[in-house]
């Protein structure tokens, strides 16, 4: 599957259930997809209180897109959860 920010705009709203090992169980909400520039873009999910995943590659499961692993870098707690962002850059080699 092509990860390309059409893809993921499909997917918001959507569980993203991570499934490692250690943090099995922990539910990832897509809130946001943001461009960042003509080859990259962003994903902001959101994840429960208490705690938080450490800054690290995950491998989630998601209903349509199926498992594929993500780097997921912490922001921080807001009043709706515990933000992470993963970040795309999808500018063709050479180009």
């Amino acid at each position: 599957m092509d990860f390309t920010e059409a893809v993921f705009r499909e997917r918001l709203g959507d569980s993203f259930e991570v499934v490692d090992l250690a943090s099995a169980g922990v539910a990832l909400r897509l809130d946001a997809v943001r461009a960042l520039g003509l080859h990259s873009f962003a994903l902001l999910f959101r994840g429960p209180l208490p705690g938080w995943l450490p800054q690290r590659t995950y491998r989630l499961r998601q209903t349509v897109m199926g498992e594929f692993d993500l780097f997921l870098v912490p922001l921080g707690p807001d009043s709706q959860g515990f933000r992470y962002e993963a970040i795309f850059n999808n500018r063709a080699a050479g180009g």
